[in-house]
């Protein structure tokens, strides 16, 4: 499985990547996870981690604009925003792509991150008191 969801902390949904997407499936189940969430009609923040990512077939990118369109004719839109934690300047890139073609549905802190570990309260809490210090901002 390419995408581990975890819904412990709610509304914080924490999406942690592993290296390659193996498949289609992979991608398509991290996408469906996403429009369940919508389905339970709670508003929700997501936190995904790519420090683990490595190679990604720019493919997906196109998948993912794709993705967000779609997400963008829902009647309601419950995600409240995205920070994307970034270790890979080739990921970076990717995001870069996939949102110069199509804005977020919420806001997106992108956060370079270059340690093992990453406190998410900590960057949470950064973006609520506005130190945005090391963040690129992707506003919908």
């Amino acid at each position: 499985m390419w995408a581990n969801y975890d819904y412990s902390l709610f509304p914080i949904v924490y999406v942690k990547f592993n290296q390659y997407i193996e498949s289609d499936h992979d991608f398509n189940d991290f996408l469906t996870k996403w429009i369940i969430l919508y389905q339970n009609k709670k508003e929700f923040s997501f936190i995904f981690d790519t420090c683990n990512v490595s190679a990604t077939n720019i493919s997906y990118c196109f998948k993912m604009r794709k993705f967000i369109k779609k997400l963008k004719h829902f009647p309601k839109q419950y995600l409240q925003k995205s920070i994307i934690i970034v270790s890979n300047s080739y990921i970076k890139y990717l995001l870069y792509l996939i949102f110069k073609f199509q804005k977020p549905v919420a806001p997106v802190y992108i956060y370079t991150n270059n340690d093992k570990e990453v406190n998410y309260n900590l960057l949470l809490k950064n973006i609520e008191n506005n130190e945005l210090q090391g963040f690129t901002i992707v506003n919908p």
